[in-house]
């Protein structure tokens, strides 16, 4: 009798345990399934980031605004329309000439900035400055000329417009130093708010002949005086970025390496223009270093980019 109550104690206890781990069991379960309810994405309600189990999952932060997207940007164009600026040329059954070609593409990059948010703040100004064979001493702009001095693009498109339609072919010679002159002094008679972004975006085949003044000098002469008037808009207190867009379509405006190069801010900043069809894709990558994600829109669509400067074959010596 002793062992049978024994035997039936232990019988019980076993029991106890057996129920207790199949509660324990059952509660997990319900628990697991209530859980799975909660946190079903389609069924919560609850906000903020959502719990599986140990794991969290956190919402990606928000991409960080770009640099610029506060600062004022100054824009100065300097395009060559020089003789060999002139020459035709045909893309797809459409002849115009080289400087005609250079032309459409500034226009597109302006208008383009036009619809930016920098530019609809009032953030963003654009000159523009051309060069043929002279610039007097003296500060006249003839025939190398301010088109219009450094404007504000929100309610002043159609004015900057109207400008850009006034670059025409200007002639035999080349001074690249002129076209630069009257930039540099856009910059210093007319000068952005503070913290201002300064850019010059200059349009050539890089083959200067001509210094101030209509003088006739040698490439090297010629190059040395472009060179060093970029200085000044690389220097304090213009502090601007320059890029050169330096065409090369054919044996009559190979564009020089070294002039372009010295030109330009970095060799990052030179790029050539193989054919007339790539002064747009060109003039869309440097939009896309001014400022990026602020001036550059999708509507550009994927850009060719041009060939650098500095490794390109079409470049001479």
């Amino acid at each position: 009798m002793k062992n049978l109550k024994k035997f039936v104690f232990h019988v019980n206890e076993l029991s106890l345990i057996s129920l207790i781990m199949v509660l324990s069991a059952l509660i997990y379960t319900v628990y697991v399934m209530n859980s799975d309810t909660d946190i079903s994405p389609q069924k919560s309600q609850a906000a903020g980031p959502v719990c599986y189990s140990a794991f969290t999952a956190v919402a990606a932060p928000s991409p960080t605004p770009p640099s610029c997207a506060a600062q004022p940007v100054d824009l100065m164009f300097v395009m060559d329309r020089s003789s060999s600026m002139n020459n035709k040329e045909t893309v797809n059954g459409v002849t115009k000439t080289k400087l005609e070609w250079s032309k459409q593409a500034v226009k597109d990059l302006i208008d383009k900035i036009a619809q930016s948010p920098a530019a609809k703040n009032g953030k963003v100004r654009v000159g523009i400055s051309s060069f043929g064979r002279s610039l007097t001493s003296n500060g006249s702009s003839v025939p190398s000329k301010l088109h219009i001095k450094l404007t504000n693009l929100s309610g002043g498109l159609s004015t900057v417009q109207s400008a850009l339609t006034s670059v025409k072919y200007e002639g035999s010679g080349t001074c690249i130093v002129c076209g630069e002159r009257i930039g540099t002094t856009q910059f210093k008679n007319n000068p952005g708010p503070s913290g201002v972004k300064n850019v010059v975006i200059l349009t050539s085949d890089g083959r200067g002949n001509k210094i101030i003044d209509g003088i006739d000098v040698s490439r090297t002469v010629a190059k040395d005086a472009a060179i060093k008037e970029a200085q000044v808009f690389k220097s304090v207190p213009i502090s601007a970025t320059v890029f050169v867009a330096a065409y090369a379509g054919n044996s009559d405006s190979l564009c020089h390496r070294p002039t372009v190069l010295g030109i330009a801010s970095s060799p990052g900043t030179c790029r050539v223009v193989p054919n007339a069809a790539g002064w747009d894709d060109v003039l869309n990558y440097f939009n896309q270093q001014i400022c990026p994600g602020y001036l550059q829109l999708n509507s550009f669509g994927a850009a060719v980019q041009g060939q650098p400067c500095a490794t390109s074959n079409l470049c001479t010596n």
